[in-house]
């Protein structure tokens, strides 16, 4: 699997932390830091300067060497980092500590915007659930009536930015953030942090999963599947991995094997409507016209507003030789979706 692929770490500076260009001081750089600086235009002679000038607060691994190798950063700087004086300052674990509350808020009000951004679209969640999801934006002084998901991508991506200037070595911001990025359009983006996400926990199971996710919208379904594999293998109980493998499968027309991780998903948690659909388009192509017709209503129960399901649903209704119920879906499909063809 391609883990590292080419330059795309350096992406993650765009946006994630700012450090000033005059930075001449002589404290330690830290791992973010050295990103942001590679991102930039300095050039490489200065850049190496800086480093042996400040040092670092990091240990500059074998693995991080091989990371910069692969990425294409220039001999100079390379050596400047694995000749660096490491200065790990006294007060980090006290720092992160005094901003840990805060933290923990730029993650709530994160989740919150991510969720909103799902449920800002049909179907609309429990009535229950979107009580709870106001109440909590609500404490946390967050606004949860944005109107489009777009903008609740955005929100969430701002919260982890966040909360990554706090803690930039914790992971699972990093994952988050990637997500969010992913969810709003910019899988080249989700994939630089998804792939910071791994250079800083190689065993974390949800960056496998945003990483496989901005793959798989790039295109690369090869890799992503890859990347979903490493994340079922790592958190064996997340049944959106076994959903989004099975989808990558169902793409390179390995319906068997496409059928079984659906079916995986389903048993981890029958209420994933994607799955439920999923293994109906992947039973439907095998030619077991009943089974799909009863996975495509499962889902439907759960996601009423699933217009495509509810076209094929339709089809199939009118090739088993019942058209009544055929119209009917059909009907449905064109109002929930008058575009529908």
């Amino acid at each position: 699997m391609r883990r590292f692929p080419r330059v795309v770490l350096f992406l993650m500076a765009a946006g994630a932390v700012y450090v000033s260009p005059m930075k001449a001081q002589a404290s330690p750089m830290s791992e973010t830091e050295v990103f942001t600086w590679l991102a930039s235009s300095t050039p490489t002679r200065r850049l190496a300067l800086i480093i042996q000038k400040c040092g670092i607060d990091f240990d500059f691994t074998r693995d991080d060497l091989e990371l910069f190798h692969q990425t294409g950063v220039a001999n100079e700087v390379v050596s400047a980092l694995q000749n660096a004086k490491v200065s790990r300052p006294a007060n980090l674990d006290a720092d992160l500590e005094a901003h840990r509350s805060e933290i923990m808020r730029h993650v709530a009000a994160a989740s919150v915007a991510f969720q909103w951004g799902h449920f800002a679209g049909e179907p609309q969640p429990e009535p229950f659930n979107r009580i709870v999801v106001r109440l909590l934006a609500s404490w946390l002084g967050r606004p949860a009536s944005v109107r489009t998901p777009a903008l609740y991508n955005v929100q969430a991506a701002d919260e982890y930015r966040a909360g990554i200037l706090l803690d930039p070595r914790n992971s699972d911001l990093y994952v988050g953030l990637s997500r969010s990025l992913s969810a709003e359009g910019r899988p080249h983006e989700g994939l630089a942090y998804a792939t910071a996400a791994l250079h800083l926990n190689s065993q974390n199971g949800w960056a496998y999963f945003a990483y496989g996710r901005a793959l798989d919208e790039l295109g690369d379904t090869d890799d992503a599947i890859a990347a979903y594999r490493e994340s079922v293998r790592l958190v064996p109980d997340y049944d959106m991995a076994y959903n989004n493998l099975g989808a990558a499968l169902w793409k390179k027309e390995q319906i068997d094997d496409a059928a079984a991780e659906y079916r995986l998903a389903l048993q981890l948690n029958p209420d994933n409507h994607l799955a439920h659909s999923g293994l109906a388009y992947t039973l439907m192509k095998q030619g077991k016209r009943d089974q799909s017709i009863a996975e495509f209503r499962a889902a439907l129960r759960l996601d009423p507003r699933d217009d495509d399901a509810r076209t094929t649903l339709s089809y199939l209704l009118d090739k088993k030789g019942d058209p009544q119920n055929a119209i009917d879906q059909a009907r449905q499909a064109i109002r929930i979706n008058p575009r529908n063809d």
